[in-house]
């Protein structure tokens, strides 16, 4: 009887254990036993209510990824702040930005313009006394003899500005025109033999000094050299030069969406060529949309920590701006 006793009791432990390792397993692996979810449910519909799901909180140093509450930033310690609301999107990733997010990561935009600019060529040389240089217009034999390379012949039209410095007169310069080109390249350097007029200046510039030179190729809209005299009606479209993302053959910028407090738009634009400060834009930009000019890599950021759409991304399909065209691109190449 004793054995039977004993028996029975290791048989309802056993039970009891399996029964346990049952419910602990089942916990382990996520689920939610029937019972404890009828005992939140409740207290679960009432959070959900209170709480905006489209709401994000962000550090400002991009630490971690997103929160749905506010709070700390467990690695530098900064306050989260408000950072999107966003639904799901079609078409070019979009981000909005609270004010203060704004002011975190350091906006700031620029307006798309129209303006002339010139890409510029540098050059060297020295001055010449050369009795043949009336042969090619010159009405006085003292000229300036420059060496440009090869790779920069196709930008230069005659009459283009120039501007000739000498060590001789630091901080001052001498502006003249282009009004010879060579039609042979030098074998050993790659260079090509142009004129500048310079006898306006011959009480400073005399035979045999070295100059150092910029040649100023005016650009059109399509971004293409002309001299200083052809320019034409429209200026080419530009930006700042610190607004474009590229990535490879790829160029990127964010757009101030109108009437849209703190919503960026992703466009892909075609470039042109680069003058210092400015991109000719050829595709993908209107006159008067308003670019970011600082803190576009930060929008681009807070989008990948989302694991939202980038424009960072080449695999992204975007809509084409307003003035896209089938022209691709993004080199130097008049």
């Amino acid at each position: 009887m004793a054995l039977l006793n004993r028996l029975k009791r290791s048989r309802t432990l056993f039970i009891l254990i399996a029964a346990l390792a049952f419910f602990v397993g089942y916990w382990l692996r996520g689920g939610d036993l029937p019972f404890i979810e009828n005992l939140h449910k409740g207290s679960g519909n009432a959070k959900k209510s209170e709480v905006d799901l489209n709401l994000m909180y962000a550090c400002p140093m991009m630490c971690i990824p997103p929160q749905k509450s506010p709070g700390l930033c467990p690695v530098c310690g900064m306050e989260l702040v408000p950072l999107a609301r966003h639904q799901h999107e079609e078409g070019p990733p979009r981000l909005t930005l609270t004010e203060e997010a704004r002011r975190l990561a350091e906006i700031r935009t620029a307006g798309v313009e129209r303006k002339w600019i010139s890409a510029e060529i540098e050059a060297f040389g020295q001055v010449i006394l050369d009795d043949t240089a009336t042969l090619w217009g010159a009405t006085e034999p003292l000229w300036a003899r420059l060496f440009v390379y090869e790779q920069d012949l196709p930008w230069l039209r005659l009459g283009q500005r120039v501007v000739l410095r000498t060590d001789a007169y630091p901080g001052a310069s001498f502006e003249s025109s282009l009004v010879f080109t060579g039609a042979l390249v030098n074998p050993l350097n790659r260079t090509v033999n142009v004129g500048v007029a310079i006898d306006a200046h011959r009480r400073f510039l005399v035979p045999g000094m070295i100059l150092r030179a910029v040649i100023y190729a005016g650009l059109n809209a399509k971004g293409e050299p002309i001299s200083s005299v052809d320019r034409g009606s429209q200026p080419p479209l530009v930006i700042p030069s610190s607004a474009p993302l590229i990535t490879g053959r790829r160029a990127v910028v964010y757009v101030a969406v109108p009437a849209e407090n703190g919503l960026y738009e992703g466009r892909e634009v075609t470039l042109g060529p680069r003058s210092r400060d400015f991109y000719i834009v050829l595709a993908g930009l209107s006159e008067g949309e308003k670019v970011v000019v600082n803190g576009a890599f930060n929008i681009d950021s807070a989008l990948q920590i989302q694991a939202r759409p980038s424009m960072m991304n080449p695999a992204i399909k975007t809509l084409p701006g307003p003035q896209s065209e089938s022209r691709s691109r993004s080199d130097k190449q008049p």
